[in-house]
This record gives structure tokens, sequence and C-alpha cells, in this order.
């Protein structure tokens, strides 16, 4: 399975997931940024990639908890 994880910034929280649980039980781990000065920026292609994404934030982009 494909598994992207996506937080803000693609330094901390995203990127520990990706070094977790890629190749864990066979799965396929990536992980981007919604920010600008993300590290890796999310693309379509990943979104497309993923099987599973996870939403690494307390916030959405307009500041409505989620």
């Amino acid at each position: 399975m494909h598994l992207l994880f996506l937080c803000s910034q693609n330094k901390r929280r995203s990127l520990t997931a990706e070094k977790l649980f890629d190749g864990y039980e066979g799965h396929q781990a990536r992980s981007a940024g919604t920010e600008n000065n993300a590290r890796v920026k999310v693309t379509p292609g990943l979104l497309g990639w993923a099987d599973m994404i996870f939403c690494m934030e307390k916030q959405d982009p307009n500041g409505n908890i989620i």
C-alpha cells in the first residue's frame, strides 16, 4: 500500500512518519508539505500515487480545527 504523510513543512512530523512506515509490512511511504517553504512540496502526482493519505495538522489552511 502507498502511504502519504502530509504536514505543513515536511521537516518533522510527516518526514518522521515516512521513515517509520516505509518498508513496514510491505508499505511504501512518502511525505510532503503543504506550505511553499516545505522540504518536499505536495504535488498532484504524489496525491495520485497514494492509496492512503494522512494529514498531520491540527488546523486546515483557513485556521479551522480539524
